[in-house]
């Protein structure tokens, strides 16, 4: 017998400890924690022992808390809605046409935003009269969810501005 009375023991497969009471035909007398005892065949049990880590085997690296990495975006979407850059030749249309026409376009380039839960981009629209600005600026704000920010922030570009979409807002057209 390997064990003495008194000596701490574990039960595999179960967690706690015991105590080693006595032998009992060919078993083992234990005791639990609450002082209740039980019977249990010498192969179930083992001497607890009580393991002190006294160095770790880290590397240096590994010991240095890593920060998460954050996938952000590097480029904020964009839609020039100069009409050269929305069709070939838009010789044929009236000016109330092309404009209309980018108005929709614009529509559509923004419920597209949304669907992709895009939370900036970028409009080019132009220095010219402002025409398109004001009215682009005019549906945004008759819509909750969207700010227009009139900056030039298309890398230098003159006639851009920034809209920032509040997703849990934000309707489509």
């Amino acid at each position: 017998m390997i064990f003495k009375p008194g000596d701490k023991v574990s039960i595999l497969n179960e967690s706690g400890f015991f105590i080693f009471l006595n032998d009992k035909n060919n078993r083992a007398l234990i005791q639990d924690e609450n002082g209740f005892e039980r019977i249990v065949d010498y192969r179930f049990i083992l001497i607890y022992k009580v393991f002190q880590v006294t160095d770790t085997y880290l590397k240096a690296e590994d010991r240095i808390l890593k920060k998460p990495t954050l996938k952000i975006p590097t480029t904020i979407p964009e839609i020039d809605l100069h009409i050269e850059k929305l069709l070939e030749n838009s010789s044929h249309l009236s000016a109330h046409e092309k404009f209309l026409f980018q108005l929709d376009i614009f529509k559509k380039f923004t419920n597209k935003m949304l669907t992709e839960r895009q939370s900036k981009f970028v409009v080019i629209h132009g220095a010219g009269e402002g025409k398109l600005k004001s009215e682009i600026q005019f549906l945004l704000q008759s819509r909750k969810g969207f700010r227009m920010h009139d900056k030039h922030v298309s890398n230098g570009k003159v006639g851009a501005s920034l809209i920032e979409v509040f997703l849990s807002e934000a309707d489509k057209f």
